[in-house]
């Protein structure tokens, strides 16, 4: 973190991508992870579709058809980055689904439980953003608490302990923090730690950021809703803004919804609205950038537009498999139509065989106060050779040893400790 802050920001992502790049075998780094996710969840929203041909009409299958070109629509182009964004909203779709289908199928909900609990808990390490879906975990524990089931309350615990400690562990490593950028959290005062006065600068900035990118991130943060809301909401493309604004009514909706068929809204299917409300208004006050919301925001538009299209289809009567035929009809063909647009045949013969590589990077050896890293050369980036690679200089950093595995600190922050030279 004291290198540079963006070092410490939650990454354990991408040290899956990392671990799974194949890098040593000398060709080169492949970006395999999030295409093989995004994968995986397609195959699993594919089951709706294969149930609405069958005639089987649920709620939790309505989802997984709307899920499938929504997630063509907002991710074909990031397919192959290793970025959090992603696998973060396609785990919050996944979710609500299984806590759809959970409830739906009560034959399945005590094998669901436990990897609602587990993915839940999971999508927290991928990004801290997916906080509200501890809401799910909170519901399951509450209800083994009330059967008096102590024996899966300990095992859901001990879960959630395999799967958090070593994440927060390699955050104080990198920060000094629990979790970074939590200052609340502040438990350790290791020589490394960042210094406490600047993490709230830079969760200011991130809010400033998401509030109006590009600009100053002071300026942003320190206006008022009605100076900061409309500039805001002019910026939206008008996809982006029927998305917020179906997300923002979706309760009157539901209310909607409610009247017309209260048997499909039990108070555990209602958990799952308000989970996903609660993470669209934990996006809007802590980082409204929409692209930072999709797995709040469009779930909960397609939960509302699910429970609508379940009670539509219910009422097709005769002409229920046609219509289900059409859907599927319309599903392949947009399908093949995103697969058509998304190839560029102008390097397609670069990278059939395997994909392309990271551009080089452009940076250059500079000084910290004891030592040298690397720094990226003005319009260039770091990329995928060059570490550790900051911005810029940092003299008032200095290295913890004789090498980057000892780390980094605040200069004279142990003046009892000789600075050690430069590798």
């Amino acid at each position: 973190a004291n290198l540079h802050h963006r070092l410490a920001f939650n990454s354990s992502w991408l040290v899956v991508n990392a671990a799974f790049s194949f890098a040593f075998t000398g060709l080169q780094s492949f970006h395999l992870v999030s295409g093989f996710f995004f994968l995986l969840a397609l195959l699993y929203f594919v089951g709706g579709v294969d149930d609405l041909v069958k005639g089987k009409l649920t709620w939790h299958g309505m989802f997984k058809i709307l899920a499938i070109p929504l997630s063509f629509y907002l991710f074909s182009a990031v397919i192959s980055s290793p970025a959090y964004d992603m696998p973060a909203a396609l785990l919050i779709w996944v979710l609500a689904i299984l806590w759809l289908e959970g409830v739906e199928d009560q034959s399945k909900w005590e094998d669901f439980a436990p990897v609602i609990f587990l993915f839940s808990v999971f999508a927290l390490t991928v990004k801290l953003s997916a906080l509200p879906l501890l809401l799910f975990p909170i519901w399951i524990l509450f209800y083994q608490a009330r059967q008096r089931e102590w024996k899966k309350v300990a095992a859901f615990g001990a879960l959630a302990f395999v799967v958090l400690i070593p994440w927060m562990t390699r955050s104080v490593i990198l920060s000094g923090y629990l979790v970074f950028p939590v200052s609340e959290l502040d438990l350790f005062s290791f020589d490394w730690k960042f210094p406490s006065e600047q993490v709230s600068e830079i969760r200011d900035g991130i809010v400033g950021f998401a509030r109006q990118p590009g600009k100053d991130w002071r300026e942003a943060v320190s206006m008022t809703f009605s100076e900061w809301f409309p500039l805001w909401y002019g910026d939206l493309t008008l996809n982006q803004k029927i998305i917020f604004l179906l997300a923002l009514f979706s309760p009157l909706l539901l209310a909607l919804g409610k009247l017309i068929s209260s048997a499909l809204l039990s108070p555990r299917l209602v958990w799952v609205f308000l989970t996903l409300y609660a993470g669209v208004f934990y996006w809007f006050l802590t980082a409204p950038d929409i692209r930072f919301g999709y797995g709040f925001l469009v779930g909960a538009d397609i939960l509302i537009i699910s429970f609508f299209l379940l009670i539509f289809f219910q009422r097709l009567n005769r002409i229920q498999p046609q219509v289900n035929w059409l859907v599927f009809s319309g599903l392949v063909l947009y399908l093949a139509f995103m697969l058509a647009s998304s190839i560029d045949a102008s390097t397609l013969s670069e990278r059939i065989v395997q994909p392309l590589e990271y551009a080089r990077s452009r940076a250059l050896p500079c000084d910290i106060s004891n030592g040298a890293v690397f720094c990226r050369v003005e319009g260039g980036q770091c990329n995928y050779e060059t570490f550790p690679c900051i911005p810029s200089p940092r003299p008032n950093v200095e290295m913890r040893g004789a090498t980057f595995r000892d780390g980094f600190r605040p200069s004279g922050s142990n003046p009892d400790l000789n600075a050690p030279s430069a590798p």
